[in-house]
């Protein structure tokens, strides 16, 4: 394993664990030997990629990485927006919201807001999860080009293409998506999407609930209420889908 890999199989577990790390964690977590891991973290203190508690072993991010994803946020305004879109929807529902996007053949959690709803399962940042099996993933397959989402579609098995054809062209049509009891047992959830022309970025806004609390009134109330912040942030960026929806 060379030791970019290393670096960023530490990195992906700060963001698994939204916790700080000690040699005990690589050795647990990454199955590296307690010399390597130690040499690891000590090596990446010294450049400023960590940074190390002055009166124990632990370690959490450098400064260097912090002011690097200050500056990542500054060049995509629209992460700002989805922030403050994700604090409003979770003070105004108490549910926990996340801002989701594709990476390869999965959905990663980039953000997350906790809600006051007592869900049994945080999803923290970093996670990846199905793209079929998430209320994000379709939401997100249905704004891709029509090749891209062939391609997804063509993974699947044969038997359930056709149902799923029918389920994104809803989302199109809709605007949003839900999962009750999928991916994450006991959870339901309900995401809507946003797209940046100008930074080829697609973002997922979700609500995420006990599956108990959920019934048709409040998934409809969810859903206006996050098409509603998908629209102005869709409006405020250019997104060709809400933009056009605007005018109807």
């Amino acid at each position: 394993m060379s030791i970019l890999s290393s670096v960023v199989d530490v990195y992906q577990l700060f963001l698994r664990s939204g916790n700080e790390l000690t040699v005990t964690t690589l050795v647990n977590e990454l199955g590296m030997p307690k010399s390597s891991a130690s040499r690891l973290l000590k090596q990446m203190a010294e450049l400023g990629l960590l940074e190390k508690k002055s009166n124990a072993p632990i370690y959490r991010p450098g400064l260097l990485i912090m002011e690097l994803a200050h500056r990542a946020r500054g060049m995509n305004p629209l992460i700002d927006m989805t922030l403050e879109a994700l604090d409003e929807l979770t003070k105004d529902s108490g549910f926990t919201s996340y801002v989701s996007a594709l990476d390869d053949d999965k959905v990663r959690v980039v953000h997350a807001r906790i809600g006051n709803s007592m869900l049994q399962v945080i999803t923290q940042p970093g996670t990846r999860l199905p793209i079929i099996g998430t209320s994000t993933g379709r939401a997100l397959l249905s704004r891709l080009p029509a090749d891209k989402r062939a391609e997804i579609i063509s993974q699947q098995p044969v038997d359930a293409q056709a149902k799923l054809i029918s389920q994104l062209a809803l989302i199109e049509e809709r605007g949003w998506e839900f999962s009750v009891n999928e991916s994450v047992a006991g959870v339901a959830s309900v995401s809507s999407t946003v797209f940046d022309p100008s930074q080829d970025t697609l973002y997922a806004l979700c609500l995420s609930l006990p599956e108990s609390q959920m019934d048709q009134q409040i998934m409809n109330q969810l859903a206006v209420n996050l098409c509603y912040k998908a629209s102005y942030l869709g409006c405020m960026v250019g997104d060709p889908y809400w933009l056009k929806r605007s005018i109807k």
